[in-house]
């Protein structure tokens, strides 16, 4: 019988595993025991595993026991302040953000339907869009995401996110010097940076984390869009006062 599970530590893995999955889930980069690609090195999922309690994936099993499709799932606390910045949750408030998905577009809408009965009463956040009590809304909304533990030498292949080692945190966009400011202030921290998740290693120098994705992944063409699509993004906070 089909059905929709959620996955934490160690059992993450195994929705990346091609023996797991079905075969008709499609291309993932970060997918192993697959006909493209064999072997990945497993400790690119560290920080999944250790985050039991921010980060875990829901799958779609069929009835032959294969992931049909797989969403990651995070929360964590909200670092942005609601009273400085519009933005729809409140600062400290636990925060909930659902990862683009990876297999058939019919059972990831299963899964979407799933969790968002499951926190029925709270702002789930998409890639374009978010949830408010049950409801969607197709303009993009804004946060930043504590986390327990980031540090990680590399991260799995999380295409729209931005990491911040000296917060411990994730956002969906990539903040301004204003925004970097009042961080500094209000956390009472010297230094505050954000980088794109899927290539960040956080004591390299930045060009070696491109670079390094690059070589590994192919990943140029789509480096460049996400970056022409953060740039879109940081016009929502220009006009905020320092």
């Amino acid at each position: 019988m089909s059905k929709i599970i959620e996955l934490k530590g160690k059992d993450i893995i195994k929705a990346y595993d091609g023996n797991n999955l079905s075969d008709n889930f499609g291309y993932s980069c970060a997918n192993f025991n697959c006909e493209y690609q064999e072997k990945i090195d497993l400790n690119l999922f560290d920080i999944y595993v250790d985050n039991t309690n921010n980060i875990s994936c829901f799958v779609y099993i069929n009835d032959n026991g294969k992931i049909e499709g797989r969403r990651m799932f995070f929360k964590g606390k909200q670092l942005l302040d609601d009273k400085v910045f519009p933005i729809i949750t409140k600062l400290n408030s636990e925060i909930y953000y659902l990862y683009g998905y990876y297999g058939n577009d019919i059972y990831n809408r299963n899964i979407v339907k799933h969790i968002v009965s499951l926190y029925s009463n709270d702002v789930i956040y998409l890639d374009n869009g978010y949830f408010n009590k049950g409801l969607y809304y197709g303009n993009k909304e804004y946060w930043i995401m504590e986390i327990n533990n980031m540090e990680y030498d590399e991260f799995p292949p999380i295409d729209f996110l931005f990491a911040s080692y000296e917060l411990t945190a994730f956002s969906n966009f990539k903040p301004h010097q204003n925004i970097i400011k009042w961080l500094k202030d209000y956390y009472k921290l010297d230094d505050i940076n954000f980088r794109m998740a899927y290539h960040f290693k956080p004591k390299h120098n930045e060009d070696d984390f491109i670079k390094h994705w690059n070589q590994k992944y192919y990943y140029d063409k789509e480096i460049d869009e996400i970056e022409i699509e953060d740039e879109e993004d940081d016009e929502y906070f220009d006009d905020f006062d320092e």
